[in-house]
């Protein structure tokens, strides 16, 4: 059985075209600016995640950093394998695997440029399989 709860703290919308992959969209960031996108789960679900940050206008500049807890208020970072923003119609060049051993987990979206840009996160759930022995 799986079960998700997502927690936000920027207004978000969510999406998915497969049951096991979904995207989640924050508020637009806006010159030096920080989203923060959080997926809260409690069984170890999530397979992969993918920073997105989609340019409107401007010069973008700034990163995005992967963060994770199991006790729901320290934070820390999971790698330094950070995403640098470059300016360019759409930045997602990392894929962090491999998360299944936290709680929470959240994406910090910071940018530095002069910018408008939507930031957002695609994500893929663990498929969970049930074993009846009989």
């Amino acid at each position: 059985m799986f079960s998700l709860a997502v927690h936000v703290t920027a207004q978000t919308s969510l999406s998915s075209d497969n049951p096991y992959s979904y995207t989640k969209t924050g508020d637009t960031l806006v010159n030096a600016d920080t989203v923060m996108l959080q997926l809260v789960r409690y069984d170890n679900g999530l397979a992969s995640i993918q920073p997105i940050v989609t340019k409107v206008s401007g010069t973008v500049a700034g990163y995005a950093l992967l963060q994770a807890t199991n006790d729901g208020s320290t934070w820390t970072n999971v790698n330094t394998d950070t995403m640098k923003l470059a300016d360019q119609p759409v930045n997602c060049s990392k894929l962090w695997k491999d998360v299944s051993s936290y709680r929470d987990i959240r994406v910090l979206f910071i940018t530095t440029g002069t910018s408008v840009c939507v930031p957002s996160i695609a994500y893929t759930r663990r498929q969970q399989f049930i074993i009846y022995n009989y």
